[in-house]
């Protein structure tokens, strides 16, 4: 029996498509899963069946390895891949996210995504001179300003 189901889970996971099955994250619902969820989680069978996600993901992104850190070329693989375990979990019976997807994706991006940094850019402060004008000069103006509109109120009487 076991040996049928996980010939015929890589069929079912391709028949779903697009398709969502129960609550997505983008719904309220998701959140009372007690309500939903009746089935005991089968940790053995989702730790078995996850690979299932992984190789579409792997066969697509192997090929592109020089696209790796590019999220616009690799983004629509992940999404896919997220997608396919988050309908595992369900199938399962497993809660979405768990601790054996959430060791899964950081086996992931520990694989895949460990050389992408980003250089994020380094501010340095401005001169003390910079900043004593910029905060000097509308505090001048201000007072400027408040008499010339006194000034002229007086001027109309």
């Amino acid at each position: 029996m076991t040996r049928l189901m996980k010939m015929l889970f890589p069929l079912l996971l391709w028949g779903w498509g697009k398709q969502t099955l129960g609550n997505t994250e983008d719904e309220d619902e998701f959140q009372n899963q007690e309500m939903y969820n009746i089935f005991q989680c089968n940790e053995t069978l989702l730790l078995d069946y996850i690979t299932y996600c992984w190789v579409p993901f792997h066969g697509e992104i192997a090929i592109q390895r020089e696209n790796w850190c590019n999220w616009t070329k690799v983004a629509r693989y992940y999404s896919d891949m997220s997608e396919c375990v988050e309908h595992l979990s369900e199938f399962t019976g497993c809660y979405f996210p768990n601790m054996i997807v959430e060791n899964f994706f950081v086996q992931i991006h520990s694989q895949y995504f460990s050389n992408c940094t980003t250089e994020e850019a380094v501010y340095a402060d401005p001169q003390d001179e910079l900043v004593l004008v910029l905060t000097i000069t509308p505090v001048c103006i201000i007072p400027i300003l408040v008499s010339l509109v006194v000034w002229k109120s007086k001027v109309k009487e």
